[in-house]
């Protein structure tokens, strides 16, 4: 019943009004750039952040790291999936 409500209540909730608000705030659509350590990403993160309208976020958002066992996936090899992607738009709109 809770799943339920989440997918058919909450999910649509949250993309309508994050995508009105993103629409706002936004021109255009978000650009996320990740990367692995010591890969480069402290120097672009510093290279991108001295632009006036580049936006950027100097802290790991943890959007990706929290998984779970997708619980409607049966047999011998569980499906993984994110656990919580609304946070990341949560994150970048507040």
């Amino acid at each position: 019943m809770l799943n339920n409500f989440k997918k058919f209540v909450t999910v649509p909730l949250l993309t309508f009004f994050g995508r009105r608000r993103a629409k706002k705030i936004f021109r255009d659509p978000p650009v996320l750039i990740g990367g692995c350590g010591r890969s480069g990403t402290s120097l672009l993160l510093s290279i991108l952040a001295a632009h006036p309208q580049v936006l950027a976020i100097p802290t790991e958002t943890g959007v990706f790291s929290n998984w779970e066992t997708d619980p409607a996936a049966a047999g011998a090899s569980p499906a993984w999936r994110p656990q919580r992607m609304d946070r990341i738009y949560r994150h970048i709109l507040s």
